[in-house]
Protein backbone atom coordinates (compact mmCIF):
# COMPACT_ATOMS: atom_id res chain seq x y z
CA UNK A 1 0.00 0.00 0.00
CA UNK A 2 2.55 2.44 1.06
CA UNK A 3 4.87 1.93 -1.98
CA UNK A 4 1.62 2.60 -4.52
CA UNK A 5 1.47 5.60 -2.59
CA UNK A 6 4.69 6.78 -3.06
CA UNK A 7 4.64 5.73 -6.54
CA UNK A 8 1.67 7.92 -7.41
CA UNK A 9 3.47 11.00 -5.76
CA UNK A 10 6.46 10.48 -7.81
CA UNK A 11 4.29 10.63 -11.07
CA UNK A 12 2.19 13.89 -9.90
CA UNK A 13 5.66 15.68 -9.21
CA UNK A 14 6.94 14.81 -12.46
CA UNK A 15 4.39 15.71 -14.31
CA UNK A 16 4.04 18.94 -12.46
CA UNK A 17 8.19 19.27 -13.13
CA UNK A 18 7.07 18.60 -17.06
CA UNK A 19 4.87 21.29 -17.31
CA UNK A 20 6.72 23.90 -15.55
CA UNK A 21 8.63 25.24 -18.19
CA UNK A 22 6.01 25.72 -20.89
CA UNK A 23 4.27 28.24 -17.84
CA UNK A 24 7.37 29.92 -17.35
CA UNK A 25 7.84 30.64 -21.30
CA UNK A 26 4.06 31.89 -21.48
CA UNK A 27 3.24 35.23 -21.00
CA UNK A 28 -0.59 36.77 -21.65
CA UNK A 29 -0.75 40.15 -22.90
CA UNK A 30 -3.32 42.45 -24.93
CA UNK A 31 -3.72 44.33 -28.20
CA UNK A 32 -5.88 46.92 -29.52
CA UNK A 33 -5.73 47.14 -33.36
CA UNK A 34 -6.31 50.00 -35.81
CA UNK A 35 -10.16 49.56 -35.78
CA UNK A 36 -10.44 49.83 -31.64
CA UNK A 37 -10.98 45.75 -31.58
CA UNK A 38 -9.00 44.57 -28.16
CA UNK A 39 -7.31 41.26 -28.26
CA UNK A 40 -5.96 39.12 -25.22
CA UNK A 41 -3.22 36.42 -26.24
CA UNK A 42 -0.57 34.15 -24.88
CA UNK A 43 3.04 34.84 -26.05
CA UNK A 44 4.55 31.05 -26.92
CA UNK A 45 8.06 31.37 -27.55
CA UNK A 46 7.98 33.10 -31.18
CA UNK A 47 4.27 32.88 -31.52
CA UNK A 48 1.04 33.91 -30.45
CA UNK A 49 -1.57 31.73 -29.59
CA UNK A 50 -5.06 31.24 -27.84
CA UNK A 51 -5.66 34.58 -29.28
CA UNK A 52 -9.21 36.16 -28.09
CA UNK A 53 -11.64 38.88 -29.49
CA UNK A 54 -12.80 40.82 -25.70
CA UNK A 55 -14.67 43.20 -28.07
CA UNK A 56 -17.69 41.07 -27.72
CA UNK A 57 -19.84 43.79 -28.58
CA UNK A 58 -18.05 44.17 -32.11
CA UNK A 59 -19.91 44.14 -35.05
CA UNK A 60 -19.99 43.58 -38.99
CA UNK A 61 -17.48 42.33 -40.56
CA UNK A 62 -13.78 41.79 -38.33
CA UNK A 63 -10.21 41.02 -39.58
CA UNK A 64 -7.58 38.89 -37.23
CA UNK A 65 -4.27 40.11 -36.88
CA UNK A 66 -1.60 37.91 -38.47
CA UNK A 67 1.04 39.52 -36.49
CA UNK A 68 1.12 40.96 -33.08
CA UNK A 69 4.45 42.99 -32.24
CA UNK A 70 6.42 40.87 -35.08
CA UNK A 71 4.84 37.48 -33.79
CA UNK A 72 2.63 35.06 -35.97
CA UNK A 73 -0.79 34.28 -34.43
CA UNK A 74 -1.22 31.00 -34.87
CA UNK A 75 -3.90 29.62 -32.95
CA UNK A 76 -7.90 30.98 -32.11
CA UNK A 77 -8.51 30.47 -28.42
CA UNK A 78 -9.97 27.27 -27.14
CA UNK A 79 -10.66 25.13 -24.35
CA UNK A 80 -14.02 25.38 -22.82
CA UNK A 81 -16.88 27.43 -22.29
CA UNK A 82 -16.78 31.54 -22.32
CA UNK A 83 -13.13 31.07 -23.78
CA UNK A 84 -13.65 30.82 -27.18
CA UNK A 85 -11.98 33.27 -29.57
CA UNK A 86 -15.28 34.76 -30.68
CA UNK A 87 -17.58 32.64 -28.43
CA UNK A 88 -20.96 34.68 -28.38
CA UNK A 89 -20.44 37.62 -30.63
CA UNK A 90 -23.76 37.86 -32.17
CA UNK A 91 -22.81 40.88 -34.05
CA UNK A 92 -20.16 39.92 -36.50
CA UNK A 93 -21.34 39.05 -39.98
CA UNK A 94 -17.94 38.29 -41.33
CA UNK A 95 -14.51 37.51 -40.19
CA UNK A 96 -11.48 37.22 -42.10
CA UNK A 97 -8.64 34.61 -41.20
CA UNK A 98 -5.20 34.94 -41.91
CA UNK A 99 -2.71 32.45 -43.64
CA UNK A 100 -0.90 32.00 -40.37
CA UNK A 101 -3.49 29.92 -38.39
CA UNK A 102 -3.15 26.34 -38.22
CA UNK A 103 -5.66 25.40 -35.98
CA UNK A 104 -8.99 26.77 -34.64
CA UNK A 105 -9.54 25.96 -31.45
CA UNK A 106 -12.88 24.61 -29.16
CA UNK A 107 -16.28 26.80 -29.29
CA UNK A 108 -14.12 29.42 -31.49
CA UNK A 109 -17.00 30.63 -33.34
CA UNK A 110 -19.63 29.10 -31.08
CA UNK A 111 -22.82 31.15 -31.15
CA UNK A 112 -21.83 33.79 -33.55
CA UNK A 113 -25.67 33.66 -35.41
CA UNK A 114 -24.90 36.33 -37.14
CA UNK A 115 -22.18 35.03 -39.08
CA UNK A 116 -22.69 34.47 -43.01
CA UNK A 117 -19.85 32.79 -44.66
CA UNK A 118 -16.76 31.45 -43.09
CA UNK A 119 -13.94 30.85 -45.32
CA UNK A 120 -10.64 28.32 -44.07
CA UNK A 121 -7.36 29.64 -45.28
CA UNK A 122 -4.78 26.59 -46.53
CA UNK A 123 -2.41 26.78 -43.50
CA UNK A 124 -5.40 25.36 -41.27
CA UNK A 125 -5.44 21.91 -40.45
CA UNK A 126 -7.50 21.65 -37.60
CA UNK A 127 -10.86 22.20 -36.48
CA UNK A 128 -11.59 21.64 -33.29
CA UNK A 129 -14.71 20.84 -31.19
CA UNK A 130 -17.80 23.18 -31.08
CA UNK A 131 -15.31 25.74 -33.36
CA UNK A 132 -18.60 27.05 -35.48
CA UNK A 133 -21.24 24.90 -33.28
CA UNK A 134 -24.90 27.01 -33.62
CA UNK A 135 -23.69 29.83 -36.36
CA UNK A 136 -27.32 29.17 -37.77
CA UNK A 137 -26.47 32.22 -40.06
CA UNK A 138 -23.58 30.69 -42.04
CA UNK A 139 -25.06 30.03 -45.28
CA UNK A 140 -21.43 28.54 -47.17
CA UNK A 141 -18.72 27.20 -45.95
CA UNK A 142 -14.82 26.87 -47.60
CA UNK A 143 -12.67 24.30 -46.05
CA UNK A 144 -8.72 24.61 -45.93
CA UNK A 145 -6.32 21.92 -47.98
CA UNK A 146 -4.73 20.79 -45.61
CA UNK A 147 -7.36 19.97 -43.27
CA UNK A 148 -7.07 16.70 -41.30
CA UNK A 149 -9.55 16.64 -38.51
CA UNK A 150 -12.93 18.06 -37.66
CA UNK A 151 -13.77 17.75 -34.03
CA UNK A 152 -17.04 16.68 -32.16
CA UNK A 153 -20.13 19.03 -32.75
CA UNK A 154 -17.81 21.62 -34.85
CA UNK A 155 -20.70 22.75 -36.90
CA UNK A 156 -23.44 21.34 -35.17
CA UNK A 157 -26.99 23.58 -35.46
CA UNK A 158 -25.53 25.43 -38.17
CA UNK A 159 -29.16 25.24 -39.99
CA UNK A 160 -28.05 27.12 -42.88
CA UNK A 161 -25.49 25.43 -44.63
CA UNK A 162 -26.70 24.08 -47.80
CA UNK A 163 -23.66 22.09 -48.75
CA UNK A 164 -20.28 21.11 -47.66
CA UNK A 165 -16.96 19.24 -49.98
CA UNK A 166 -14.90 18.25 -46.98
CA UNK A 167 -11.30 17.94 -48.84
CA UNK A 168 -9.45 14.51 -49.65
CA UNK A 169 -6.69 15.51 -46.85
CA UNK A 170 -9.67 15.09 -44.05
CA UNK A 171 -8.83 11.84 -42.26
CA UNK A 172 -11.30 12.05 -39.36
CA UNK A 173 -14.36 13.84 -38.75
CA UNK A 174 -15.68 13.31 -35.15
CA UNK A 175 -18.96 12.26 -33.91
CA UNK A 176 -21.87 14.95 -34.49
CA UNK A 177 -19.93 17.42 -35.96
CA UNK A 178 -22.73 18.20 -38.42
CA UNK A 179 -25.74 17.00 -35.98
CA UNK A 180 -28.87 19.36 -36.66
CA UNK A 181 -27.18 20.72 -40.05
CA UNK A 182 -31.13 20.67 -40.95
CA UNK A 183 -30.86 22.93 -44.34
CA UNK A 184 -27.73 20.63 -45.74
CA UNK A 185 -28.94 19.12 -48.84
CA UNK A 186 -25.90 18.19 -50.40
CA UNK A 187 -22.50 16.26 -49.09
CA UNK A 188 -18.84 15.28 -50.30
CA UNK A 189 -16.90 13.34 -48.20
CA UNK A 190 -13.20 12.54 -48.30
CA UNK A 191 -12.10 9.63 -49.80
CA UNK A 192 -9.66 9.08 -46.73
CA UNK A 193 -12.21 8.81 -44.06
CA UNK A 194 -11.81 5.15 -42.65
CA UNK A 195 -15.04 5.69 -40.94
CA UNK A 196 -18.56 7.49 -40.56
CA UNK A 197 -18.61 8.58 -37.24
CA UNK A 198 -21.67 8.09 -34.45
CA UNK A 199 -24.47 10.67 -35.24
CA UNK A 200 -22.17 12.74 -37.46
CA UNK A 201 -25.17 13.99 -39.65
CA UNK A 202 -27.95 13.31 -37.09
CA UNK A 203 -30.99 15.24 -37.72
CA UNK A 204 -29.83 16.60 -41.07
CA UNK A 205 -33.52 16.17 -42.38
CA UNK A 206 -32.54 17.59 -45.70
CA UNK A 207 -30.12 16.11 -46.47
CA UNK A 208 -31.25 13.70 -49.57
CA UNK A 209 -28.59 11.33 -50.85
CA UNK A 210 -24.74 10.41 -50.14
CA UNK A 211 -22.17 8.58 -51.17
CA UNK A 212 -20.20 6.73 -48.36
CA UNK A 213 -16.44 6.76 -49.73
CA UNK A 214 -14.54 3.09 -50.56
CA UNK A 215 -12.46 3.50 -47.77
CA UNK A 216 -14.84 3.52 -44.97
CA UNK A 217 -15.17 0.52 -42.88
CA UNK A 218 -17.28 1.08 -40.03
CA UNK A 219 -20.77 3.20 -39.72
CA UNK A 220 -21.06 3.97 -36.40
CA UNK A 221 -24.02 3.94 -33.87
CA UNK A 222 -24.66 5.02 -30.56
CA UNK A 223 -27.17 2.14 -30.89
CA UNK A 224 -30.98 1.96 -31.72
CA UNK A 225 -32.34 3.90 -28.42
CA UNK A 226 -30.22 7.21 -29.10
CA UNK A 227 -29.60 6.55 -32.92
CA UNK A 228 -26.52 6.47 -35.07
CA UNK A 229 -24.25 8.40 -38.14
CA UNK A 230 -27.62 8.97 -40.03
CA UNK A 231 -30.33 8.46 -37.70
CA UNK A 232 -33.64 11.51 -37.87
CA UNK A 233 -32.20 12.11 -41.46
CA UNK A 234 -36.19 11.99 -42.86
CA UNK A 235 -35.72 12.96 -46.42
CA UNK A 236 -32.36 10.88 -47.09
CA UNK A 237 -33.55 8.63 -49.83
CA UNK A 238 -30.33 7.12 -50.74
CA UNK A 239 -27.23 5.86 -49.94
CA UNK A 240 -24.45 3.74 -51.65
CA UNK A 241 -22.67 1.73 -49.19
CA UNK A 242 -18.85 0.26 -50.96
CA UNK A 243 -18.09 -3.50 -50.40
CA UNK A 244 -15.26 -2.28 -48.20
CA UNK A 245 -17.91 -1.57 -45.66
CA UNK A 246 -17.95 -4.39 -42.95
CA UNK A 247 -19.46 -2.85 -40.27
CA UNK A 248 -22.99 -1.04 -40.01
CA UNK A 249 -24.33 -0.54 -35.75
CA UNK A 250 -27.46 -0.98 -35.35
CA UNK A 251 -29.33 2.24 -35.46
CA UNK A 252 -27.26 4.24 -37.78
CA UNK A 253 -30.55 4.71 -39.78
CA UNK A 254 -32.85 5.22 -37.04
CA UNK A 255 -35.93 7.27 -37.80
CA UNK A 256 -34.67 6.76 -41.95
CA UNK A 257 -38.01 5.88 -43.13
CA UNK A 258 -37.58 6.74 -46.81
CA UNK A 259 -34.16 4.78 -47.48
CA UNK A 260 -32.63 3.07 -49.64
CA UNK A 261 -29.54 1.26 -49.16
CA UNK A 262 -27.54 0.71 -52.47
CA UNK A 263 -24.96 -2.42 -51.96
CA UNK A 264 -23.89 -5.49 -53.58
CA UNK A 265 -24.79 -8.98 -52.70
CA UNK A 266 -22.54 -10.77 -49.86
CA UNK A 267 -22.03 -7.38 -48.54
CA UNK A 268 -23.27 -5.56 -44.73
CA UNK A 269 -24.89 -3.25 -46.83
CA UNK A 270 -27.79 -5.63 -47.94
CA UNK A 271 -27.68 -7.94 -44.77
CA UNK A 272 -28.00 -4.96 -42.61
CA UNK A 273 -30.83 -3.60 -44.79
CA UNK A 274 -32.78 -6.42 -44.87
CA UNK A 275 -32.65 -7.40 -41.16
CA UNK A 276 -33.75 -3.76 -40.67
CA UNK A 277 -36.10 -4.22 -43.24
CA UNK A 278 -34.92 -1.04 -45.08
CA UNK A 279 -35.45 -0.77 -48.94
CA UNK A 280 -32.23 -2.50 -51.38
CA UNK A 281 -31.31 -1.74 -54.39
CA UNK A 282 -27.93 -3.15 -56.40
CA UNK A 283 -25.13 -0.06 -57.02
CA UNK A 284 -25.39 -0.87 -60.57
CA UNK A 285 -28.25 1.11 -60.76
CA UNK A 286 -27.41 3.69 -58.43
CA UNK A 287 -26.17 6.03 -61.83
CA UNK A 288 -29.60 5.45 -63.38
CA UNK A 289 -31.67 7.07 -60.10
CA UNK A 290 -29.01 9.87 -60.46
CA UNK A 291 -29.35 10.95 -63.79
CA UNK A 292 -32.53 12.87 -62.83
CA UNK A 293 -34.84 10.55 -62.59
CA UNK A 294 -36.51 8.55 -60.17
CA UNK A 295 -36.25 4.65 -61.09
CA UNK A 296 -37.28 2.44 -57.85
CA UNK A 297 -40.68 1.34 -56.71
CA UNK A 298 -42.18 1.90 -53.58
CA UNK A 299 -42.35 -1.34 -51.55
CA UNK A 300 -44.08 -2.02 -48.42
CA UNK A 301 -42.23 -2.14 -45.15
CA UNK A 302 -43.92 -3.35 -42.48
CA UNK A 303 -47.75 -3.14 -41.56
CA UNK A 304 -48.30 -1.66 -38.06
CA UNK A 305 -51.16 -1.71 -35.29
CA UNK A 306 -51.09 1.47 -33.97
CA UNK A 307 -50.32 1.42 -29.78
CA UNK A 308 -52.80 3.76 -29.16
CA UNK A 309 -55.58 1.19 -30.42
CA UNK A 310 -54.49 -1.48 -27.74
CA UNK A 311 -53.16 0.85 -24.50
CA UNK A 312 -56.17 0.88 -22.69
CA UNK A 313 -57.11 -2.65 -22.56
CA UNK A 314 -55.70 -5.59 -20.50
CA UNK A 315 -53.04 -8.28 -21.31
CA UNK A 316 -53.45 -11.87 -20.85
CA UNK A 317 -51.36 -13.55 -18.04
CA UNK A 318 -48.52 -14.19 -20.55
CA UNK A 319 -48.42 -10.34 -20.98
CA UNK A 320 -48.82 -11.65 -24.59
CA UNK A 321 -51.89 -10.31 -26.14
CA UNK A 322 -54.21 -7.50 -25.76
CA UNK A 323 -58.06 -8.44 -25.55
CA UNK A 324 -59.84 -5.65 -27.10
CA UNK A 325 -63.79 -5.97 -27.14
CA UNK A 326 -66.27 -5.26 -29.51
CA UNK A 327 -66.96 -1.28 -31.39
CA UNK A 328 -63.25 -1.05 -30.29
CA UNK A 329 -61.27 1.17 -33.29
CA UNK A 330 -57.99 -0.17 -34.57
CA UNK A 331 -55.92 1.87 -36.39
CA UNK A 332 -53.66 0.06 -39.03
CA UNK A 333 -50.98 1.57 -40.84
CA UNK A 334 -49.11 0.34 -44.10
CA UNK A 335 -45.79 1.93 -44.25
CA UNK A 336 -43.47 2.04 -47.35
CA UNK A 337 -40.48 2.92 -48.14
CA UNK A 338 -40.68 6.58 -49.82
CA UNK A 339 -43.38 8.90 -49.84
CA UNK A 340 -46.36 7.74 -52.12
CA UNK A 341 -49.64 9.37 -53.58
CA UNK A 342 -52.29 7.82 -55.09
CA UNK A 343 -56.18 8.26 -55.56
CA UNK A 344 -57.68 4.77 -54.30
CA UNK A 345 -55.69 3.12 -51.42
CA UNK A 346 -55.08 -0.70 -51.52
CA UNK A 347 -57.11 -3.03 -50.39
CA UNK A 348 -56.01 -5.03 -46.93
CA UNK A 349 -57.57 -8.05 -45.47
CA UNK A 350 -57.38 -8.85 -41.93
CA UNK A 351 -58.66 -11.77 -40.17
CA UNK A 352 -59.85 -12.52 -36.48
CA UNK A 353 -58.12 -16.67 -35.75
CA UNK A 354 -60.27 -18.56 -38.22
CA UNK A 355 -62.81 -16.04 -39.00
CA UNK A 356 -63.70 -15.18 -42.49
CA UNK A 357 -61.35 -12.56 -44.31
CA UNK A 358 -62.15 -9.01 -43.95
CA UNK A 359 -61.60 -6.08 -46.78
CA UNK A 360 -60.44 -2.56 -45.69
CA UNK A 361 -60.86 -0.16 -48.58
CA UNK A 362 -61.07 2.52 -46.95
CA UNK A 363 -57.22 3.93 -47.04
CA UNK A 364 -55.83 7.56 -46.25
CA UNK A 365 -52.24 8.43 -48.10
CA UNK A 366 -50.14 10.36 -45.70
CA UNK A 367 -46.49 10.91 -46.60
CA UNK A 368 -44.75 7.34 -46.26
CA UNK A 369 -48.03 5.38 -45.01
CA UNK A 370 -51.83 4.20 -45.53
CA UNK A 371 -53.59 4.64 -42.44
CA UNK A 372 -57.29 2.08 -42.40
CA UNK A 373 -59.35 2.36 -39.83
CA UNK A 374 -61.43 -1.14 -38.46
CA UNK A 375 -64.24 -1.16 -35.65
CA UNK A 376 -64.50 -4.44 -34.08
CA UNK A 377 -68.02 -6.49 -34.67
CA UNK A 378 -69.00 -8.87 -31.60
CA UNK A 379 -68.50 -11.61 -34.18
CA UNK A 380 -64.87 -11.24 -34.42
CA UNK A 381 -63.12 -13.54 -32.21
CA UNK A 382 -59.52 -14.09 -32.21
CA UNK A 383 -55.87 -13.24 -32.91
CA UNK A 384 -55.42 -10.83 -35.43
CA UNK A 385 -53.39 -11.11 -38.62
CA UNK A 386 -53.29 -9.28 -42.04
CA UNK A 387 -53.55 -11.81 -45.00
CA UNK A 388 -53.61 -10.05 -48.17
CA UNK A 389 -52.70 -6.39 -49.66
CA UNK A 390 -53.26 -5.30 -53.26
CA UNK A 391 -54.76 -2.85 -55.69
CA UNK A 392 -54.99 0.25 -55.75
CA UNK A 393 -53.50 3.06 -57.86
CA UNK A 394 -50.11 4.01 -55.45
CA UNK A 395 -47.07 5.25 -56.71
CA UNK A 396 -44.14 7.66 -55.50
CA UNK A 397 -43.64 11.21 -56.73
CA UNK A 398 -41.87 10.19 -59.65
CA UNK A 399 -44.87 8.14 -60.61
CA UNK A 400 -43.30 4.47 -60.45
CA UNK A 401 -45.98 1.71 -59.35
CA UNK A 402 -45.74 0.79 -55.85
CA UNK A 403 -44.67 -3.11 -55.40
CA UNK A 404 -47.39 -4.42 -52.52
CA UNK A 405 -46.33 -7.05 -50.31
CA UNK A 406 -48.19 -8.42 -46.77
CA UNK A 407 -45.85 -8.74 -44.22
CA UNK A 408 -46.77 -10.26 -40.76
CA UNK A 409 -48.84 -7.67 -39.06
CA UNK A 410 -46.66 -5.96 -35.90
CA UNK A 411 -47.90 -3.86 -32.92
CA UNK A 412 -46.05 -0.77 -32.93
CA UNK A 413 -43.61 -0.29 -30.08
CA UNK A 414 -44.20 -4.04 -29.27
CA UNK A 415 -41.88 -6.85 -28.96
CA UNK A 416 -43.62 -9.95 -30.33
CA UNK A 417 -47.38 -8.67 -29.02
CA UNK A 418 -50.74 -9.18 -30.34
CA UNK A 419 -54.43 -8.02 -30.34
CA UNK A 420 -57.04 -10.60 -29.13
CA UNK A 421 -60.78 -9.65 -30.12
CA UNK A 422 -63.80 -10.28 -27.69
CA UNK A 423 -61.55 -12.69 -25.41
CA UNK A 424 -62.80 -13.72 -22.30
CA UNK A 425 -60.74 -16.58 -21.65
CA UNK A 426 -57.51 -15.88 -18.90
CA UNK A 427 -55.05 -17.43 -21.35
CA UNK A 428 -56.04 -17.05 -25.18
CA UNK A 429 -52.68 -18.52 -25.91
CA UNK A 430 -54.23 -21.83 -24.68
CA UNK A 431 -55.55 -24.63 -27.31
CA UNK A 432 -58.68 -25.73 -28.25
CA UNK A 433 -61.36 -25.71 -30.97
CA UNK A 434 -62.41 -22.07 -32.83
CA UNK A 435 -64.75 -21.62 -35.22
CA UNK A 436 -68.54 -20.53 -35.63
CA UNK A 437 -71.68 -22.09 -33.46
CA UNK A 438 -74.38 -20.56 -31.78
CA UNK A 439 -76.74 -22.22 -28.67
CA UNK A 440 -77.09 -21.62 -25.59
CA UNK A 441 -76.49 -23.81 -22.30
CA UNK A 442 -72.92 -25.13 -20.14
CA UNK A 443 -71.06 -27.50 -21.21
CA UNK A 444 -67.13 -29.08 -21.41
CA UNK A 445 -65.33 -30.95 -24.47
CA UNK A 446 -64.30 -29.53 -27.76
CA UNK A 447 -65.95 -29.03 -30.83
CA UNK A 448 -66.72 -25.34 -32.62
CA UNK A 449 -67.11 -22.25 -30.87
CA UNK A 450 -66.58 -18.36 -31.48
CA UNK A 451 -63.87 -18.42 -28.75
CA UNK A 452 -61.29 -21.02 -27.08
CA UNK A 453 -61.30 -24.04 -25.34
CA UNK A 454 -59.19 -25.67 -22.88
CA UNK A 455 -59.46 -29.53 -21.70
CA UNK A 456 -58.86 -30.81 -18.78
CA UNK A 457 -59.30 -27.29 -17.14
CA UNK A 458 -61.36 -24.18 -17.71
CA UNK A 459 -62.08 -22.07 -20.64
CA UNK A 460 -65.13 -19.76 -21.63
CA UNK A 461 -66.77 -19.87 -24.69
CA UNK A 462 -69.20 -17.95 -27.11
CA UNK A 463 -70.26 -21.05 -28.60
CA UNK A 464 -71.27 -24.59 -28.53
CA UNK A 465 -69.43 -27.87 -28.25
CA UNK A 466 -69.53 -31.77 -27.73
CA UNK A 467 -67.59 -34.37 -26.46
CA UNK A 468 -66.34 -35.06 -23.25
CA UNK A 469 -63.76 -33.97 -20.95
CA UNK A 470 -62.95 -33.98 -17.17
CA UNK A 471 -62.74 -30.47 -16.86
CA UNK A 472 -65.65 -27.81 -16.70
CA UNK A 473 -66.51 -24.73 -19.25
CA UNK A 474 -69.00 -22.15 -19.53
CA UNK A 475 -70.62 -21.72 -23.12
CA UNK A 476 -73.06 -18.98 -24.52
CA UNK A 477 -74.06 -21.48 -26.26
CA UNK A 478 -75.31 -25.55 -26.04
CA UNK A 479 -73.38 -28.27 -25.55
CA UNK A 480 -74.00 -32.34 -25.17
CA UNK A 481 -71.33 -34.99 -23.79
CA UNK A 482 -70.12 -36.30 -21.12
CA UNK A 483 -69.06 -34.44 -17.61
CA UNK A 484 -66.73 -34.82 -14.70
CA UNK A 485 -66.38 -32.83 -11.88
CA UNK A 486 -64.29 -29.74 -12.50
CA UNK A 487 -61.03 -28.68 -11.61
CA UNK A 488 -58.65 -25.71 -11.39
CA UNK A 489 -55.63 -25.84 -13.55
CA UNK A 490 -52.62 -23.91 -11.94
CA UNK A 491 -50.52 -21.29 -14.37
CA UNK A 492 -47.52 -23.00 -15.40
CA UNK A 493 -45.76 -20.08 -15.09
CA UNK A 494 -45.70 -20.23 -11.06
CA UNK A 495 -45.14 -23.46 -8.79
CA UNK A 496 -46.31 -22.89 -5.10
CA UNK A 497 -43.66 -22.68 -2.72
CA UNK A 498 -40.77 -21.75 -5.26
CA UNK A 499 -39.78 -18.66 -6.75
CA UNK A 500 -42.04 -17.55 -9.78
CA UNK A 501 -41.22 -19.04 -13.58
CA UNK A 502 -38.17 -21.03 -12.19
CA UNK A 503 -39.41 -23.65 -10.05
CA UNK A 504 -36.12 -22.78 -7.75
CA UNK A 505 -37.14 -23.50 -3.70
CA UNK A 506 -36.66 -20.92 -1.48
CA UNK A 507 -33.61 -22.86 0.25
CA UNK A 508 -31.64 -23.09 -2.60
CA UNK A 509 -31.86 -19.84 -3.12
CA UNK A 510 -30.65 -19.37 0.56
CA UNK A 511 -28.25 -21.85 0.26
CA UNK A 512 -26.32 -20.11 -2.55
CA UNK A 513 -26.09 -16.48 -0.91
CA UNK A 514 -24.96 -17.74 2.10
CA UNK A 515 -21.90 -19.30 0.02
CA UNK A 516 -21.66 -16.09 -1.69
CA UNK A 517 -21.30 -13.84 1.45
CA UNK A 518 -19.06 -16.38 2.61
CA UNK A 519 -16.80 -15.98 -0.44
CA UNK A 520 -16.98 -12.11 -0.34
CA UNK A 521 -15.82 -11.83 3.64
CA UNK A 522 -13.21 -14.51 2.84
CA UNK A 523 -11.97 -12.36 -0.11
CA UNK A 524 -11.81 -9.10 1.51
CA UNK A 525 -10.52 -10.44 5.09
CA UNK A 526 -7.39 -12.44 2.77
CA UNK A 527 -6.46 -8.58 1.17
CA UNK A 528 -6.53 -7.26 4.53
CA UNK A 529 -3.92 -9.86 5.94
CA UNK A 530 -2.32 -9.50 2.91
CA UNK A 531 -1.50 -5.54 3.05
CA UNK A 532 -0.82 -6.13 6.66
Amino acid sequence: MKSAKYAMLTLLMGTLLFFIPSISNAETATYTDENNIEWSYTVSGNSITNLVCESKSATGSIEIPSTIDGKDVISLSGGGYNKGAFQGCSGVTAVTIPDTITTIGNYAFEGCTGLRSVTIPNSVTKIEGSAFRGCSGIATVTFSNKLTSIGEYAFSNCTGIKSITIPNSVTVIEEQAFSGCSGLTSVKLSDNLTKISDRVFEDCKGLTSIVIPNNVTTIESAGQLFGGAFSGCKGLRKILIPDNVVTIEEGAFKDCSNLTIYGNNGQASKQFAEENKINFDFIANWDRGSSGSDITAPTVKNIQLTYASVMGYDRDSNRKMYIVPADAKLVINVYFTETIKGTEAPTLTIKFGNGQNIELSNGTVSGPFISYIYTIKSTDVGTLSAVDYKGGNITDEAGNSAKLSCPALELQYGSGDLVYANGTVTNPNQSGGSGNSSGSGTGTGSGTNNGSSTNNGSSTNNGSSSGSSSGSSSNGGSSSGSQSSSSTKKDPTTASGKIPQTGIGAGIVLVILSIAGIGTFSYLKYNKLRDI
